[in-house]
């Protein structure tokens, strides 16, 4: 019986047939039993790609903000991957996501941390290949579950808890007593013009790890209406316990760095938003990079590179 298929599948390539990447031969046979002759004894039939095996996270594992990739290994033929994720690991009825990838074994999950994906939310993943066969079957069901970072990493991209980079550029930090958290405000800058910065950020943390956006506070718009001083930089912030008022004070230029002015904003709140009051030079001198100090006793103090930055006041 092996022989004689052996020959009847010689027979069927010395014709002409050639069997591609997913295909099988099936011979059939008649109502006797026997193998059919002629052009009716063998079908080509299609095979779909099998089911891809899931390689990272572990199941049940939890990930950090910085961590959330997701791995398979590929299926030889596959040209695409279709992943899957739920809230349900039964049917998959409640999709978060429903995205296909082509040409790689890795999804990152970076994007949809805090938009479709909760921190402290458990979630169940599976993934299938395709090929132009079709659809092949699903992997296994794994789970995981976002949580907050738990370490500084020095070196390391730092995501806040939206999944985002922290865009914060020669910022400073304010602890703020009356809520208990830290913020941190900076230079938010945009990859369409990485020299610029279109506003300060806002981000806000009760662990110095995990920070959450909450804004631009201060747009570039408000510290150049006439056009004359694009540069914002250097932002930093402290609490006036005389006037209830957290106070910004950042370095304002030209485009040439030749107003070296100290500019100044003001909120009632830490999260904004800042209201512009104006640009100075301090004691009629020259203001670049700076910083905030604010003694125990409630006393601030501006401090401030000056004369063409040979100096420091």
């Amino acid at each position: 019986m092996k022989f004689g298929l052996l020959m009847i599948f010689l027979f069927w390539l010395s014709s002409g047939n050639v069997l591609m990447h997913g295909e099988s031969i099936k011979f059939k046979s008649g109502p006797d039993g026997k193998i059919k002759s002629g052009k009716s004894m063998y079908e080509k039939t299609e095979t779909v790609p099998a089911a891809p095996v899931l390689v990272s996270p572990p199941t049940g594992d939890t990930i950090g903000v910085n961590d959330t990739a997701m791995v398979w290994r590929s299926v030889n033929g596959a040209s695409s991957y279709r992943v899957l994720i739920a809230l349900d690991s039964a049917n998959f009825t409640i999709l978060l996501e429903d995205t296909t990838v082509s040409g790689d074994t890795t999804l990152l999950l970076k994007p949809l941390i805090g938009t479709k994906l909760i921190i402290g939310t458990k979630y169940y993943w599976r993934v299938s290949a395709s090929d132009s066969s079709g659809a092949g079957p699903y992997s296994a069901v794994w789970s995981f579950i976002p949580v907050p970072v738990k370490e500084f990493i020095p070196g390391a991209f730092w995501y806040d808890t939206d999944g985002n980079l922290i865009d914060a550029h020669g910022g400073g930090l304010l602890y703020d007593d009356s809520s208990a958290t830290y913020y941190w405000y900076g230079e938010y800058r945009v990859a369409s013009d990485p020299y610029h910065a279109i506003g300060v950020s806002c981000y806000s943390s009760k662990n110095l790890y995990n920070w959450k956006f909450e804004g631009i506070v201060l747009s570039d718009s408000a510290t150049n209406a006439d056009g004359s001083t694009p540069v914002l930089e250097r932002p930093k912030v402290i609490y006036n316990d005389s006037t209830k008022k957290y106070v910004m004070w950042m370095h304002i230029d030209a485009a040439d760095y030749s107003a070296a002015r100290a500019g100044v904003a003001e909120s009632d709140k830490p999260t904004g938003p800042f209201i512009y009051l104006g640009s100075e030079r301090p004691n009629g001198q020259m203001s670049r990079d700076m910083t905030l100090f604010k003694d125990d006793d409630g006393k601030a103090y501006l401090i401030y590179s000056s004369e063409n930055n040979a100096t420091m006041d």
